[in-house]
C-alpha cells in the first residue's frame, strides 16, 4: 500500500495528511509545534494515544509544552527542530495507516523554497542517519532513509492542489493567499507555474499580540509571558481563550470576537492589504484568488476581492493539498 502524506510544519499547529491515493479519502491530524528535550512523566504512560513522542539517536524528546521546550519561531523551516517535527508527523501517519513507508510532501515559505529544501534535507537526513523512532501511544515506527520519499514544495502549491481538486483542472492565472500564523505568503500562479512570490512578513499572531496587549491585559493583567503564550495558542488553534490564568471564565464570546474582528480589520487595512496590493501592482492580471491557511478566517478578503474561493477547513486545505501533490509527484513523476 502507498501512503501519501502532507506535512506543513506551521508556527500554532503542525498539520498533518495522509491517504493511500490523490484522489482518495484524506485523514488529518494537528499537534503543537513544541519539542520538549526528554520524555514526559506521566500517569498513563505511553498508553495514551495522544502522546507522540520521538527517539533521535541517543536523545530523546517529546512533543508537548513545559519548562525547557523548544518552539519554532522562524519564519524559515530548515533547522533541525522543523525536521524533527516533520517526522514526527510523518511517524503520526505511518502509525494510524499502519503503514510501513511512506511518500512525503512538505512545504517552505514561498520566497525560500529553493534555497532552504536542501538545507532541510540534511537535517532530516541526519537525523534518519542517527536512527529515528516514532512513539505514537504505545506504538513504535521506525524511520528510515528507505522508509520514508521526501519532495519539496512552495507553501501555496497545497493550497492551489485542494483548489484544482474540486475545481478547474487548469485554471486562469492565480492569485494564492495562504495567511498564516507569523507569515503571509503570496503566489501567482498561470496554471501550475508560480509566476510572482512574496512572503509578506504580517500573519494572524500580530492580530492576537495586538488583542492582547491592548485588550485583554488592560482589562485582566498583567499577565506573565506563560499565560500570554497560552491565550496565543487557543485563540489561533481552537479560536477560544482556554481556562487559564484569571480565565476560568472567559470573557463573553461575542466580546472577545468583535475584539478580534476591529484588530485583524485595523492590521487588515493598514498593513496586509497594502502589501498585497503592492506586490499584485504592475498590471499583474488573475482570474482566480484562492485563500487558505489558519489565519484566513480573521481578515475581510472578500472585501478587497468579493469573488474570492475561501476553501473548506482552510487550515489544513495546504497540507491536504500537499497529500495529493504527494501521489502525483511518487506516482506519476510529475516534478515538485
Amino acid at each position: 500500500m502507498n501512503l501519501f502524506v502532507g506535512i506543513d510544519v506551521g508556527r500554532s499547529q503542525v498539520k498533518v495528511a495522509w491517504g493511500t491515493g490523490p484522489e482518495g479519502p484524506v485523514r488529518t491530524r494537528g499537534f503543537v509545534p513544541v519539542l520538549h528535550p526528554g520524555w514526559l512523566d506521566r500517569v498513563t504512560g505511553t498508553e495514551a494515544p495522544e502522546v507522540l513522542r520521538l527517539r533521535v539517536g541517543g536523545d530523546f524528546y517529546e512533543v508537548a509544552p513545559g519548562e525547557g521546550s523548544v518552539v519554532e519561531l522562524s519564519p524559515r523551516k530548515r533547522s533541525r527542530l522543523t525536521a524533527l517535527l516533520l517526522l514526527a508527523g510523518v511517524g503520526q501517519a505511518m502509525a494510524e495507516a499502519e503503514a510501513r513507508e511512506a511518500c512525503v510532501v512538505t512545504g517552505l515559505p514561498a520566497a525560500w523554497a529553493k534555497t532552504d529544501a536542501e538545507a532541510l534535507r540534511r537535517e532530516v537526513q541526519a537525523a534518519l542517519a542517527a536512527g529515528v523512532e516514532v512513539w505514537v501511544g504505545p506504538r513504535a515506527v521506525p524511520l528510515s532513509r528507505d522508509a520514508m520519499r521526501l519532495a519539496f514544495v512552495a507553501e501555496g502549491d497545497g493550497i492551489l492542489m485542494e483548489f484544482l481538486s474540486s475545481g478547474p483542472t487548469r485554471p486562469g492565472p492565480t492569485l494564492v493567499l495562504d495567511f498564516g500564523h507569523a507569515t503571509t505568503n503570496l503566489v501567482v500562479y498561470d496554471g501550475y507555474a508560480r509566476q510572482r512570490v512574496r512572503t509578506l512578513p504580517v500573519g494572524g499572531l500580530r492580530v492576537y499580540r495586538r488583542f492582547f496587549a491592548e485588550y485583554l491585559n488592560p482589562r485582566w493583567g498583567p499577565f506573565d509571558r506563560d499565560v500570554e503564550q497560552q491565550v496565543i495558542d487557543g485563540l489561533a488553534t481552537q479560536g477560544r481563550i482556554p481556562h487559564v490564568g484569571p480565565f476560568e471564565s472567559p470573557p463573553p464570546k461575542g466580546e472577545v470576537q468583535a475584539a478580534l474582528d476591529r484588530y485583524a480589520a485595523e492590521v487588515w487595512q493598514t498593513e496586509l492589504r497594502p502589501q498585497i496590493v503592492d506586490n499584485l501592482s504592475g498590471g499583474l492580471y488573475v482570474e482566480n484568488v484562492v485563500s487558505a491557511g489558519g489565519g484566513v478566517h480573521l481578515f475581510p478578503v472578500r472585501e478587497a476581492y468579493p469573488d474570492a474561493h475561501v476553501l473548506a477547513e482552510p487550515r489544513f486545505a495546504q497540507v491536504r493539498g500537499y497529500m495529493r501533490l504527494a501521489g502525483r509527484v511518487f506516482t506519476s513523476g510529475v516534478e515538485a
